[in-house]
């Protein structure tokens, strides 16, 4: 039913620890890959020889983040796609089950997504609302309870780190664009899905540990690809930001 892909760039032990979650959590068939944007922490050779059950994809270079989820969606065949981030961890058995049903319940669903929260118990990602102009990120850094952002709402987007995609939509909407080199590429895939009348859903069912920023801590590079994104993400969609519906 599902193809879960990782992308991993020298963050050996997040990896290995995202893998172990899924594996552990997971009751409904799925294959794993990892795609290696060149590391040179060793990671490769680990997951290899600990995980034979994870089929691992090396770029001997970093290709960026957009390109690397590409080719791991494209070697799967399986109906749902799962785009993760490496400092992600899977805490409940049902997180793929509820994801699902999300699509199950309304065909033009194109993107869902669920509660994530870090390591402190504050939440990191739980929907963007608002206008396409105007995006708003609820609950940020707000300490999480069961009572917080506890229903399922349309959204103007949601965070990539843990984002659920149909593969029969890509005839449609393509995958990720690998314009982006790292930021920008979800809410890019979100607005493209919107803007072809599909749906982008926040569901509160299952919650996803989210070590934020735990995936790359080279700041100054991490908002010079900020910077190229926002460049690439406003000319492209311009033709939307006239839109006054408000989501959420």
């Amino acid at each position: 039913m599902l193809d879960i892909i990782i992308v991993n760039y020298n963050t050996r032990e997040l990896t290995m620890d995202c893998i172990k979650s899924i594996l552990g959590h997971t009751s409904v068939p799925f294959k794993l890959f990892v795609v290696d944007n060149g590391s040179t922490d060793g990671s490769v050779d680990m997951i290899a020889t600990k995980f034979p059950e994870v089929t691992v994809i090396r770029n001997s270079v970093n290709e960026g983040y957009a390109k690397a989820c590409n080719k791991g969606a494209l070697a799967g065949d399986n109906h749902f796609i799962v785009f993760l981030n490496s400092d992600t961890k899977f805490i409940k058995s049902d997180w793929a089950q509820c994801m699902i049903r999300v699509f199950e319940e309304d065909p033009k669903v194109a993107v869902a997504a669920p509660k994530l929260i870090n390591q402190d118990g504050l939440i990191t990602g739980c929907g963007v609302v608002g206008t396409n102009a105007n995006p708003n990120v609820r609950g940020w850094l707000e300490p999480d309870s069961p009572d917080k952002y506890n229903e399922k709402i349309e959204c103007v987007s949601v965070c990539g780190a843990c984002m659920m995609i149909k593969r029969e939509n890509i005839k449609q909407l393509g995958l990720l664009d690998e314009r982006y080199p790292f930021y920008f590429e979800e809410t890019d895939y979100c607005y493209n899905a919107r803007d072809k009348g599909f749906k982008v859903v926040y569901t509160p069912c299952t919650v996803v540990y989210h070590y934020h920023q735990g995936s790359s801590k080279n700041y100054s590079k991490l908002a010079q690809w900020a910077g190229i994104g926002k460049k690439i993400f406003d000319t492209k969609w311009a033709h939307m930001m006239n839109d006054e519906r408000v989501y959420g």
